[in-house]
């Protein structure tokens, strides 16, 4: 009876590592199918028009750079532009002393989180140009409101040319680094 007991354990225990390695196959071919499935959509999101620039010519790639430095110029255009219509509104001061006073400067920021996530869903979950471009504008904006305090910090306490210097610094930075 000893012997029976140990036998049926021993084949117990064969039956629960049998059970193990089927288990452990199961999941290995459950995620090999997952992966062929995700390679395979994007495959298909490839298929539709969209080609990755990585795998583009040399005249695509040298296209799309040119035309992405073309964008982030025009958007530090445009965020020039906002902040000096924004710096130069009559009682600026009553509204950066507001935006930083207590417990405002929390909502500052966290209506900018809001505003920056809602322009970048815009951007990214379209192929819409016109959507993606509604989604800079949006992101360009909240940029342009939380500097306004920084900005007019640096106007108000130190010499007048801070902001100059600080543009000629970067727009050259920004040109030696590109070329």
């Amino acid at each position: 009876m000893y012997l029976s007991l140990w036998s049926n354990r021993k084949n117990a225990s064969l039956v629960y590592s049998d059970l193990k390695m089927y288990n452990i196959e199961t999941n290995i071919f459950i995620m090999r199918k997952l992966v062929q499935t995700k390679q395979q959509t994007k495959m298909e999101t490839l298929d539709q028009g969209f080609l990755r620039v990585d795998q583009a010519d040399q005249v695509t790639r040298t296209a799309f750079i040119r035309k992405t430095y073309e964008h982030v110029a025009g958007a530090v255009l445009a965020f020039i532009g906002v902040e000096a219509l924004l710096l130069n509104i009559p009682g600026i001061e009553k509204m950066v002393v507001l935006m930083t006073s207590g417990y405002a400067w929390l909502i500052v920021l966290g209506l900018f989180m809001f505003a920056t996530n809602y322009a970048e869903k815009l951007a990214l979950s379209s192929h819409d140009k016109q959507q993606q471009y509604i989604g800079l504008g949006l992101y360009i904006v909240a940029e342009a409101v939380i500097f306004v305090p920084l900005m007019y910090i640096a106007m108000m306490y130190s010499s007048p040319s801070v902001i100059n210097q600080a543009a000629v610094i970067t727009l050259a930075l920004f040109t030696g680094l590109s070329a």
